[in-house]
């Protein structure tokens, strides 16, 4: 086992409302809260959120609020690739409403605690479009680059791998891990 400092990360989904977290109110279905979408058919529980919408982004940095107080050292960011689900829905300010949400939650880490970590899930495309996502995190987690982008244990087309592997390869050049 590699030697040095071991850095504790904490989990936050900030794409899906899940409803087994504290924020969690009886009552509420897809539509109530306005920003609360359908339930994600692989995750029972889980629902696609409108990250966009002020009411979310207060229940996310509430959360990060909680992680740090907790003593996490990282945030582990995932669903910031949820974007592509609206933006395949017509929403045009999807990527950029990411984008700017995981600069909010930076932000905030940031102000309370400088050398805590953010990394995200995915989405490593976003630094094509914006570059500044490579001053916001720490570095980036990538799934389903070899088996799974399709389907569960199905090899992931070859240019889609290649792809990805060209955006990772961007955060890496920027010294990101």
């Amino acid at each position: 086992m590699p030697s040095g400092e071991k850095i504790v990360l904490a989990y936050m989904s900030i794409g899906e409302a899940e409803e087994y977290r504290f924020y969690r109110k009886s009552g509420w279905r897809p539509g109530n809260p306005s920003w609360l979408h359908d339930e994600n058919p692989d995750w029972s529980g889980n629902y696609k959120v409108h990250y966009g919408e002020a009411a979310w982004q207060d229940i996310i940095l509430q959360y990060v609020d909680r992680l740090l107080d907790a003593g996490f050292r990282g945030e582990y960011l995932d669903l910031v690739d949820a974007y592509v689900h609206y933006r395949n829905r017509g929403r045009a300010m999807a990527a950029v409403e990411t984008v700017r949400l995981v600069g909010r939650i930076a932000e905030r880490v940031r102000a309370r605690d400088p050398g805590v970590v953010i990394l995200i899930q995915n989405a490593a495309e976003l630094a094509g479009a914006f570059p500044e996502i490579l001053e916001i995190v720490d570095g980036v987690g990538q799934e389903d680059i070899h088996y799974g982008y399709v389907d569960e244990d199905v090899m992931t087309p070859v240019t889609a791998t290649d792809e990805t592997k060209s955006w990772l390869d961007v955060f890496l050049h920027a010294g990101k891990p």
